[in-house]
């Protein structure tokens, strides 16, 4: 009889360490989670003009600016599109394009 109290016994503390070891885990991987997520840099898009410049492009003004961003350059090429109301690649010199970057 004895024996098998201890089983038991045993038995029940073995599942309550692992448990509370499951709980210690799961929580520890939450905290670690959001204290990554908060280190992360927020990026913050900033606006600005420019003036086109002669040997200027689009695609080379988007790969100027684009950087710190998680767009292509073929999605910054169309932001710029959509930003300035263009329905093509065509710029030209002495014209100004709203350009976004971020930091």
């Amino acid at each position: 009889m004895r024996r098998s109290v201890r089983r038991i016994r045993r038995r029940f503390f073995a599942a309550c360490f692992m448990f509370l070891f499951t709980v210690t885990v799961i929580a520890g991987h939450s905290m670690l989670t959001t204290l990554a997520e908060e280190e992360k840099p927020k990026i913050v898009p900033y606006y600005s003009s420019i003036e086109i410049q002669e040997g200027d492009s689009l695609w080379g003004i988007a790969n100027r600016y684009r950087k710190g961003s998680h767009l292509t350059t073929e999605e910054y090429v169309e932001k710029l599109r959509q930003m300035n109301t263009l329905r093509e690649d065509t710029i030209h010199v002495g014209a100004h394009l709203t350009i976004v970057y971020y930091k």
